[in-house]
């Protein structure tokens, strides 16, 4: 009698220990996914926002823009990069004109002057940061309102 009485007390033990085991492996498991999510987190990651001062343009003008620089996790103003790239991209998907603007006490603000001789056709704004680059063209601004047109 005593003998199962040892073995049931036992198995009550060990049945205790690998309850308390699995709490601490998901205790560990949630500090660990804690952890990463910081870590994740202090990489700076940043988001650009381009307006313009009117949706179509034609051979000549200048199109005028204001670029807005955040924090991509916070949407908070972010002061990390002190220049912002603006192309205008046409419609084979070629590089036509580059423009880089630095911060000023306001914010960001350029424009980019059309020739006269500009060929008509569909273009857009794109608009990134140099610690962008680093993530891939995913995270570029790709502004085609109606699909921007140069007559």
């Amino acid at each position: 009698m005593r003998h199962w009485f040892l073995l049931f007390s036992l198995f009550l033990l060990s049945f205790h220990l690998v309850s308390v085991a699995q709490s601490v492996a998901k205790e560990d498991f949630a500090e660990n996914a804690i952890h990463q999510f910081q870590r994740f987190n202090q990489l700076p990651v940043e988001k650009v926002y381009l307006q313009t001062d009117k949706p179509y343009y034609s051979a000549g003008e200048s199109i005028w823009y204001a670029a807005y620089l955040v924090d991509g996790m916070t949407l908070q103003s972010n002061a990390a990069s002190r220049y912002v790239y603006v192309e205008l991209i046409n419609q084979n998907d070629s590089v036509c004109y580059h423009n880089k603007i630095r911060r000023d006490s306001l914010g960001f603000y350029g424009n980019l002057p059309l020739p006269s001789d500009i060929p008509a056709g569909n273009y857009h704004l794109r608009a990134y940061t140099w610690r962008m680059q680093n993530e891939g063209t995913c995270l570029f601004l790709s502004k085609k309102p109606d699909d921007w047109q140069c007559n």
